[in-house]
């Protein structure tokens, strides 16, 4: 006899084969993305509640002439207070929200120019508008100084800080609704 099909326990031990095969290509792939996307997560769960809007956080205007109110041509300004824990960031991104448009700036560990931001406060010392700032660092706190007309925000009412680690952007860390 001259028998051409295969029997049926060879069929079965290919079948299996075949599937063995299809699965690990497929472990292979979510096994690579699972992991890339449980690393990300786990260097923004290092900073989690770790950084901190600070209680100094307020609104401030240069009274030039000393009548305890906001006129045409005197300064406005914004202190930002940031609480950092015992993470080490990168960098962080500051979103002020106003009237009209939310803007943003990112603090690094290398320090940012801009010409609306300074550590030193206008009320009392000379402006250090656009010089160097830098992130807080690991277990430290510090105040920076947002001038409002340069930055063209009006009557901000938010804040938000996120942390950024590895170059991924995580949650927002901290949210200041009401800015005294």
């Amino acid at each position: 006899m001259n028998n051409k099909a295969l029997s049926g326990v060879v069929t079965t031990v290919i079948m299996i084969g075949l599937v063995v095969a299809a699965i690990s290509i497929v472990w292979i792939f979510v096994n690579n993305f699972v992991t890339d996307e449980i690393a990300g997560a786990e260097s923004c769960f290092e900073v989690f509640d770790q950084i901190k809007i600070g209680e100094y956080t307020c609104k401030g205007f240069i009274d030039e002439d000393d009548n305890q109110q906001v006129n045409e041509g005197e300064k406005t300004y914004l202190k930002l207070s940031i609480k950092v824990g015992t993470t080490d960031l990168d960098e962080l991104l500051v979103s002020i929200g106003g009237e009209e448009e939310t803007k943003s700036f990112r603090l690094t560990k290398e320090g940012t120019s801009e010409s609306f931001l300074g550590t030193k406060n206008p009320e009392t010392e000379a402006e250090n508008y656009g010089e160097k700032v830098y992130l807080p660092e690991k277990e430290s706190a510090k105040s920076y100084f947002i001038n409002m007309e340069t930055f063209n925000i009006h009557n901000p009412y938010k804040i938000e800080i996120t942390p950024i680690v590895g170059g991924e952007s995580c949650d927002i860390a901290d949210v200041y609704l009401e800015i005294p």
